[in-house]
């Protein structure tokens, strides 16, 4: 509008002008997008539950888990070490020095553990006689315990037997067969002749 119409317009329509306008600007203002809230602080992560602890393993559970880390096998009567016929000289008794520095370990780690005993057992293939099976089998089964002994092992907790051509565990018609059941074997057990740990592992895996 003209300044020249507004001083001729009278004064009360220069006030209805003067508030049509006024209103126009409010209603712009009511339109305005609100300002934005300032962002609110970072919520906390949820605590995660407590986490039940795993329960400790048995004594057993541990004894068999040392017993793995030499090289033991868990078979029908527990845990089992064998001692290859590579072990001792062709026909001879005496333990060559690798197998006596193994042995120093087996000590130590029954030392942590007196309520373990050890059953040696000798073994041969079945081409000698009986008679001689059963020496040679019973002599390096000793010599096993000698040398256990020597390393500190009580000997009240270890039995030596000799049981020659018995329990082959490969073809005894075939030259590599004969070499395995020429052995040693270590047998981990309680002091009631019994060590349960292949037998409780069975059953815990057939429960889960």
């Amino acid at each position: 509008m003209s300044l020249t119409r507004r001083l001729l317009l009278p004064p009360c329509a220069a006030m209805l002008v003067s508030l049509a306008a006024c209103g126009h600007g409010s209603a712009a203002m009511t339109h305005a997008t609100p300002p934005t809230a300032p962002p609110s602080a970072a919520e906390k992560p949820a605590a995660k539950p407590a986490e039940t602890p795993a329960p400790m393993p048995t004594s057993d559970e541990r004894l068999a888990q040392a017993l793995d880390q030499l090289g033991a096998k868990r078979g029908p009567q527990g845990e089992v070490l064998t001692l290859p016929s590579g072990d001792f000289g062709p026909g001879r008794t005496r333990l060559r020095a690798s197998a006596a520095s193994e042995l120093q370990h087996v000590a130590s780690v029954l030392q942590n553990y007196p309520n373990t005993d050890l059953k040696i057992q000798g073994y041969t293939d079945d081409r000698g006689n009986k008679s001689s099976d059963d020496r040679l089998s019973l002599d390096r089964a000793d010599a096993v315990k000698q040398a256990l002994m020597k390393d500190g092992l009580d000997v009240t907790r270890m039995t030596a037997r000799g049981l020659g051509s018995a329990d082959p565990i490969a073809d005894n018609h075939t030259r590599t067969g004969r070499e395995e059941n020429r052995r040693v074997e270590l047998v981990f057990s309680d002091s009631t002749g019994r060590f349960a740990t292949a037998e409780s592992q069975d059953t815990k895996s057939n429960k889960s």
